[in-house]
This record gives structure tokens, C-alpha cells and sequence, in this order.
């Protein structure tokens, strides 16, 4: 097997996507790529993009993994849009009531004390669907597409990065069916269960996995760093494009009179996990364009473009949730995902203005993308 940098072309930048984690919050992250897919395939007279080929590594956490992976694996953006559509809501069948419905909450909280809120067979059904028998080592060989999803290893609370064998040395992941890899990555505490994951190379040893979100919900700087590891010793421009799931949809205006929050206002814990994954999506995203900015100053040629996501309105925010799959939910994910889709084109097209410049990465990027087969 050739190395990523075995027979590659450096003047052709390394493009980089990366994929937040989220639960049905994915729906609107695929429809900003299938609104940018679609436009670009008709502008250029094109079928289908092949999104997945259209980068040398997609990074994704939780929903973002799954999202990450369909790509990588070859599925269009549409097949995986409807899996959201179809699955979202067999899959996320007892959302957590809001805080303000205090009876239905805590009658939710009661059943849900000792169990999940969901299980989690039906997305394993469907990713079996999706992915079959394929391994990581399988996908990179068929794709050359290198594939990076953040877990936790529950047991010993480590954190895990899955990942193909896009680097030589990189062999402890290969056997890896997908499935369980995304999975493990999906795993959301209080929402679905934990994942007991097998070796592959040693039945006998099983691991117990958590949702990536925990640590690397915005999973940009996994993707820098694997980037400038890849092309390290090259002089091959990094172009990073980040996509999140259009948070915080739990923002809210909290008056001094409620900070002394106890459990319910937290919702038992659920709250809390929603507050540290959306600030860490957050101070990942800074962090990121600050490491950016001095990797630049160092002589590296990279450019990380976070897409933009709308501001959202009250409505929105209660609609928006990482485990609401209504239709309402759905049309809300769908419609601001279209918006924010059609934005990122019109930033592609803004001209010469400073803030428009790092959109020509994405102009770039999808108006050369391969079409499908």
C-alpha cells in the first residue's frame, strides 16, 4: 500500500473536512453539503458530486463520524439525509422533555433513571445497511480517503481516535468494522448506551466506548494536526473546511435570580453534557484559526474555513434539539441547513472582500470535485 504521500501531486492542496458531533443535529450538517453539492454539480453541468472524494481525510465526531464515514465510504449526501428522515425518529423515540414541562420531565427522569433514554439497535441495523462488513483498512484501500473518528475509552476514560491506515504505522485500527467505529463515537451518555466494541485482533479483549462529542465535539484541530502529519516534509498547501451542527441551540438568557440551577434545571446531567459540547465546538473552532494563524507565521500554508451557521430564533432552539426527531425538528434542521448552505454560496461568489477570501477553500474545493461514477 502506498503511503498518503507516496505518488501525490503537492502542488494540489491536502483538503481536509471536519464534522461536529450532534445527534439529529447531523440532518442540518448534511443538508449545508447536499445544498453545496447541488449547486455546484448544476453550475458545472455535472451529475452527482462525489463529496467523500472530494478530500484526502474527513474528520467526524458522534453524528458528524456517521456523516463522515457515509462519505468516505462513498454514499451520496442525499442517501444519508434519509437516513435521518427515515431513522431519526426510531432511533431518538423518547426525547427528553424541556426544562419548562416540569410534570412531563420529571415523570421522563423517573422512567429513565436506571436506562438510557433510547436504545440503540435500530442504528446499528441501519449501519449495517450502510456499511455492510466493510473495515477501515477495507475503505481506505477501495477510497484513499483517510478517516479520523474521536471516541472515549469509558473504562479507563481515555480518549480514542479511529483511524485508517493512511500512515503506515497506523495498524492498531484497521480491522475495525465501520460499524463498530461509529458506534463508539455515537455513544451518547443519558441519550443511547454505552458500546461495547470487541478487538478485532484479539476477540477475547472488548472495550467499552462513549460518545467522541465528550471531548472533541468540533473535531478541527484532530484534523490540523493529522493534516500536518500527513504532509509533513512536503511543501503541500492545508486547506481545512469545518462544519458544525448549528449550536448552541440550548443558548438561553439565564437572570441572576436562576443561577442556583439544581438537578432538575439541568435535567439530571443531560443539560450539562449539551453545555460542554457546544462550548468546546466553540473553543475549538477559535483555536483552531489562532493555531492557523501562527502555523502561517512559521512558513505553513493552511487555511481553515469554519462555515457560518445562522442565529437562531427561540422557536428554533426548542426545535433543534441533539434527540428531537419530529417533523417539525426535522423541517427545522432541513430549512436552516438549506439557508446556511445557500450563505456559504453567496460568500463563495462575495467578490474580493477580507471575509469572503477564505471561501474561495470552499469555491474551490466543490467546483473541483469528482462526480460519481
Amino acid at each position: 500500500m502506498q503511503t498518503s504521500t507516496e505518488g501525490k501531486n503537492f502542488k494540489n492542496p491536502f483538503r481536509v473536512l471536519t464534522l461536529d458531533g450532534g445527534g439529529m443535529r447531523g440532518l442540518y450538517t448534511a443538508t449545508v453539503i447536499n445544498t453545496l453539492g447541488e449547486h455546484f454539480a448544476n453550475r458545472r453541468g455535472v451529475k452527482e458530486l462525489d463529496v467523500g472524494k472530494g478530500f484526502d481525510l474527513i474528520v467526524g465526531t458522534s453524528t458528524g463520524g456517521i456523516l463522515a464515514a457515509s462519505l468516505a465510504y462513498g454514499h451520496s449526501v442525499k442517501k444519508v439525509i434519509e437516513l435521518y428522515h427515515s431513522s431519526g425518529p426510531r432511533i431518538f423515540t423518547n426525547p427528553m422533555p424541556e426544562t419548562r414541562e416540569r410534570i412531563k420531565l420529571g415523570k421522563w427522569l423517573l422512567l429513565k433513571c436506571s436506562k438510557p433514554a433510547n436504545a440503540n439497535g435500530i442504528l446499528r441495523q441501519e449501519l449495517i445497511t450502510l456499511f455492510q462488513n466493510e473495515t477501515l483498512e477495507g475503505l481506505y484501500n477501495r477510497r484513499n480517503i483517510g478517516l479520523c473518528i474521536p471516541s472515549v475509552k469509558a473504562e479507563n476514560q481515555t480518549t480514542k481516535v479511529f483511524k485508517t491506515p493512511h500512515l503506515p504505522r497506523f495498524t492498531f485500527d484497521k480491522k475495525h468494522l465501520i460499524v463498530d467505529v461509529c458506534m463508539a463515537t455515537s455513544a451518547a451518555p443519558i441519550f443511547l448506551p454505552l458500546v461495547d466494541v470487541a478487538d478485532p485482533t484479539n476477540a477475547i479483549q472488548h472495550f467499552v466506548y462513549a460518545d467522541g462529542g465528550l471531548w472533541q465535539n468540533n473535531p478541527v484541530l484532530i484534523g490540523m494536526l493529522e493534516a500536518l502529519e500527513i504532509t509533513k516534509g512536503t511543501d503541500q498547501p492545508i486547506e481545512v473546511i469545518s462544519i458544525g451542527t448549528c449550536s448552541p441551540p440550548e443558548g438561553e438568557l439565564i437572570s441572576p435570580e436562576e443561577v442556583n440551577m439544581g438537578l432538575m434545571q439541568w435535567r439530571f446531567g443531560a443539560k450539562i453534557m449539551g453545555l460542554s459540547m457546544n462550548a468546546q465546538a466553540a473553543g475549538s473552532a477559535f483555536m483552531a484559526k489562532l493555531l492557523q494563524d501562527r502555523l502561517r507565521e512559521l512558513g505553513c500554508n493552511i487555511t481553515v474555513l469554519r462555515l457560518e451557521s445562522s442565529l437562531l430564533s427561540e422557536e428554533h432552539m426548542r426545535l433543534m434539539r441533539m434527540d428531537s426527531a419530529t417533523v417539525n425538528s426535522l423541517r427545522a434542521l432541513s430549512q436552516v441547513g438549506s439557508q446556511d448552505g445557500q450563505a456559504a454560496i453567496r460568500r463563495c461568489d462575495g467578490g474580493g472582500t477580507q471575509s469572503n477570501e477564505e471561501y474561495k477553500i470552499l469555491f474551490e474545493c466543490f467546483n473541483q470535485m469528482p462526480i460519481f461514477n
